[in-house]
């Protein structure tokens, strides 16, 4: 059997993929078991953008270094909390586009918020009762 077809044969079988996905980078996620987002997704949703597209979340990183926000949500006594870390023993960039990813990850996929990690990066994303100092 020729090796193209046998590629072929895998793929269609689902044991390979055509190419690598964001989602095989994932090397740990986790569920927080807080608030929900609720009606307040979109709003913090918009709010990771601005945090990653602004002086926030994106840009360098020491080793080590964690950068944070903070965004009061629209309904309710409730806030959106943000993390990124930079666990790799050296340091990094991240362009907005990838912190905004990372944090839209944790929000579209943990109705309670939670964190993951992928590639020398440690993020989190939860909503919490309260308001932002």
């Amino acid at each position: 059997m020729q090796i193209s077809h046998l590629f072929t044969a895998l793929l269609a079988m689902g044991l390979v993929s055509a190419t690598p996905t964001e989602e095989a980078q994932i090397e740990e996620r986790s569920c927080s078991g807080g608030k929900k987002w609720g009606d307040n997704r979109n709003v913090a949703i918009d709010h990771a953008g601005r945090w990653c597209s602004g002086n926030g979340g994106s840009e360098g990183y020491r080793a080590g270094q964690t950068k944070y926000g903070c965004y009061n949500l629209q309904f309710g006594n409730n806030k959106a909390e943000f993390w990124i870390q930079r666990k790799a023993t050296t340091g990094g960039s991240l362009t907005s586009s990838q912190c905004n990813a990372y944090m839209q990850e944790q929000i579209n996929n943990c109705e309670r918020g939670g964190s993951g990690e992928r590639n020398g990066w440690y993020f989190r994303a939860d909503v919490n009762a309260g308001r932002c100092s």
